[in-house]
């Protein structure tokens, strides 16, 4: 960094002095005269030394003359910066004695600059020109020193002469001046070269509070200044009043009481005689008030501009005599285009209105024109820049010129198209709620049902294989036997399929990969499905794990694709996809009954004849088809989604007449594996015994059935049809009882509560329970925990046996 000394005795010159070479990037040594800048020169030489010339002790030009009779110091390029000695023969004197530059001060500072780094950059390179031998002797330099002196004192002789003329002649229009500015409105202030107050008017004293007395001889920055402008502001005013240039501005000030207010200032540099400044006026015109306007006007504007462009509200005014439009850059924006893509004109509105609305809209604006009423709003698509429609809502309100005629249409463009698909989708959420819960209503009912069912099925279906087992095979009666029981199969398996519609079957839950249960199935669809139906399979790698039914995976791949082919009579293409997906939460927002979060996706797709949405919309209720009479139960979409529901999964279908089917089943990622219960089961051959069994069942017919069966294989049977009877029967029985077999749901008291007051007084009792309730219910009174037998209503006479043999053993 160069190091400049800085030699003047007044200090604002070498405060700007200093400013304008610290910003420049110097390092600044400062000097009040030429004595005490001799002394810092020879004890740290400078790169460069700039100096006035008119200062006190020693003058400029003594100092340059000793720095270049001094062979340290000689080297160092010297400066002349000054305001007094101005002319040519000051400058000739200067360079005589080996400066330099010789600037006269009121050049800017970046043309200062300029010349110092110019100055510095030539030294360095050697190509500063050699300045012309100083004169050695005395007898020289004083003559050349006087030369210059009479020729200063000449000049201001001749400069006082005029001025004393000129003064007389001004003190009249001065006072008359004087008079005009304690008069003014405006605040004046007067200072001398340094900022010292000289003068101020009584609309000073209004405006800040102090007194003249207290105001004179004082700096205004002691006054006034409010310290809210950095140092920057303060040092570019000085700078550019110093310079010689108006400063015009506004500026924070502070009263005598502390309060802030904001002025309007001009301060004019004024010159004397000899061009130099040698005063400051600065007039001050308070606008604290008219700023607080401007504000709260710009903050109302900034508020209202950000009510338009945040609520996207396009504003336009039309002048129905011209028949021109002003449209706002919000409105051009709203429909894609900049400012100078839409002309003023009438037609830029009434061409991109939807064909289908224009008419209807161009009716209502005449209406509203010939007879206005209030609250004018007017709905209609309007096309954007990108080809598509958007919805606007148009609000409008009409002028009238003097005579009372309509004269100008103004309003706004809201862009509601978010708002109208929000509708739509909100809609369409609530349509699939009210799906969800008749859905849920239908699967209630059906889990009733399907229990009431369960337990017809159970002596329907155990008679009839008492029957069979009665009889030779060869008989008829056998045969008619069997017919029974396979129609008892046949309604079995349709009470399944309600129950997984209703979600209420028992399942086998355990960790299984997706694409191995499709890889395992694929072989069976391609026996099932025709051969004009081409099976594809594109199963997604590291697929993650679900927990789940491999079997009722396996009932819904079945189901999907049948019901696929049934729509594909003509062939076609069927497809299965596999993939892990993420449901955010804005997904799970629009679609109902949805956890957001990990899931394994698989999707279902045909080629054929699609769906339209009346059928789309019932497709998984139970019993609903589309087949001809007598040619599908209905059931089988309703069973998929029955099996969906009870994993915890969604499944949604996507369909249009002519473009096919896809169904999308969401099943939820496994959040840690479970191991299948895999328990090593007894080898039981024997299904009779003779141990005593107490059978609580409040259905008449499947305990007389459970009762027969057990007698005639030998067992001791104790037969209750309530709880409470069966507790009393095994009270008063003397002899042990092996084995409680009870339904869980029966009146009074629940089965296992049963269970505990019996095992209570009888040690060691087993327990087996039947119930043709499902999942849900059963897991409300844990009989499906580990290690608690259970058997399934309906079940056959050989489950029933083998089941209570197991238990016993």
């Amino acid at each position: 960094m160069k190091t400049a000394l800085i030699v003047d005795d007044l200090k604002q010159n070498i405060y700007l002095l200093r400013t304008i070479l610290l910003n420049a990037g110097y390092e600044v040594v400062e000097a009040s005269n030429g004595s005490e800048a001799l002394e810092l020169a020879r004890h740290n030489p400078p790169d460069i030394i700039i100096s006035d010339i008119l200062m006190p002790v020693m003058d400029g030009f003594s100092l340059c003359r000793a720095c270049k009779q001094d062979e340290h110091l000689q080297p160092i390029p010297f400066v002349f910066y000054t305001a007094t000695y101005t002319d040519a023969k000051d400058e000739e004197l200067a360079l005589k004695l080996g400066a330099a530059r010789f600037i006269v001060k009121s050049v800017v500072a970046e043309e200062f600059t300029t010349i110092i780094a110019e100055v510095l950059r030539q030294h360095e390179s050697g190509k500063l020109p050699a300045p012309p031998h100083p004169p050695e002797e005395e007898t020289s330099y004083y003559r050349l020193y006087n030369e210059v002196l009479i020729h200063k004192l000449e000049h201001k002789l001749v400069q006082l002469e005029r001025e004393k003329a000129e003064r007389e002649r001004a003190e009249e229009s001065l006072n008359l001046r004087l008079a005009a500015l304690k008069a003014a409105a405006n605040a004046i202030i007067i200072t001398n070269r340094d900022g010292v107050i000289q003068w101020v008017n009584p609309a000073f004293v209004t405006l800040t509070g102090y007194t003249l007395e207290e105001s004179l001889g004082r700096n205004p920055r002691e006054l006034v200044r409010s310290g809210r402008h950095n140092r920057a502001f303060y040092a570019h005013m000085w700078q550019t009043v110093v310079g010689g240039q108006v400063w015009h501005g506004e500026i924070i000030n502070r009263r005598k009481d502390g309060s802030y207010y904001t002025e309007e200032q001009t301060i004019t540099p004024v010159r004397d005689k000899a061009g130099q400044i040698s005063h400051f006026v600065a007039i001050k015109q308070d606008i604290t008030e008219r700023k607080q306007t401007e504000a709260a006007l710009l903050e109302a504007q900034q508020q209202l501009q950000q009510a338009v462009s945040a609520g996207n509200v396009g504003l336009w005014d039309w002048d129905l005599r011209a028949n021109r439009v002003s449209y706002s850059a919000e409105w051009k924006q709203q429909i894609g285009y900049e400012a100078h893509e839409i002309s003023d004109d009438f037609n830029e509105w009434q061409d991109r209105v939807h064909p289908d609305d224009l008419e209807r809209c161009l009716q209502t604006v005449q209406a509203f024109i010939a007879n206005p009423w209030p609250n004018y709003q007017l709905e209609f698509r309007f096309r954007h820049k990108d080809g598509s429609y958007r919805t606007i809502l148009a609000t409008a309100s009409l002028l009238f010129d003097e005579t009372g005629r309509p004269s100008r249409m103004v309003g706004a463009h809201l862009d509601i198209t978010s708002l109208k698909q929000l509708e739509t989708e909100k809609e369409a959420l609530a349509a699939q709620f009210y799906q969800t819960q008749k859905m849920e209503s239908i699967g209630r009912l059906a889990g009733g049902i399907a229990h009431d069912f369960n337990n017809l099925l159970v002596p329907i279906l155990g008679y009839a294989e008492i029957g069979m087992m009665s009889l030779p095979a060869e008989s008829a009666l056998y045969g008619h036997f069997s017919q029974i029981k396979a129609a008892g199969d046949r309604a079995a398996n349709l009470t399944r399929q309600i129950l997984a519609f209703s979600r209420q079957q028992l399942l086998e839950m355990t960790i299984v990969n997706l694409n191995e249960v499709v890889l395992g199935f694929q072989k069976m669809l391609n026996r099932l499905i025709r051969e004009n139906i081409e099976l594809k399979t594109q199963l997604a790698p590291k697929l993650k794990p679900i927990k789940a039914d491999a079997g009722q995976i396996e009932q819904v791949l079945l189901n999907l694709a049948i019901n696929a082919q049934d729509a594909m009579p003509d062939g076609g293409q069927l497809t299965i996809e596999t993939s892990n997906v993420v449901l955010d939460e804005n997904y799970a927002a629009q679609h109902a009954d949805t956890r957001p979060g990990q899931h394994v996706l698989l999707t279902v797709s045909d080629t054929g004849h699609g769906m339209d949405t009346a059928t789309r919309q019932r497709i998984f209720e139970p019993f609903f088809t589309t087949k001809e009479r007598g040619k599908g139960t209905g059931l089988g979409l309703s069973t998929v989604f029955g099996i969906v529901k009870q994993h915890g999964g969604n499944i949604w279908v996507y369909s249009e007449p002519g473009l096919g089917t896809t169904f999308k089943v969401y099943w939820p990622v496994a959040e840690a594996a479970v191991a299948a219960d895999i328990k090593p089961q007894p080898d039981i051959v024997l299904l009779g015994g003779t141990e005593t069994v107490l059978v609580v069942e409040d259905e008449t017919s499947v305990r007389q059935l459970v009762g027969e069966t057990l007698l005639a294989q030998g067992y001791h049977v104790l037969l209750a049809d309530e709880p409470e009877k069966g507790f009393n029967l095994a009270a008063g029985y003397n002899g042990p009882i092996h084995l409680l077999l009870t339904d869980v749901v029966l009146p009074q008291m629940n089965g296992p509560e049963l269970y505990r007051r019996l095992v209570s007084v009888r040690p060691g009792l087993k327990v087996l329970y039947v119930s043709g309730y499902t999942d849900d219910t059963l897991e409300f009174f844990h009989v499906m925990d580990e290690g608690t037998a259970f058997l399934q209503k309906p079940f056959a006479i050989r489950s029933l046996l083998h089941k209570v043999r197991t238990v016993l053993e």
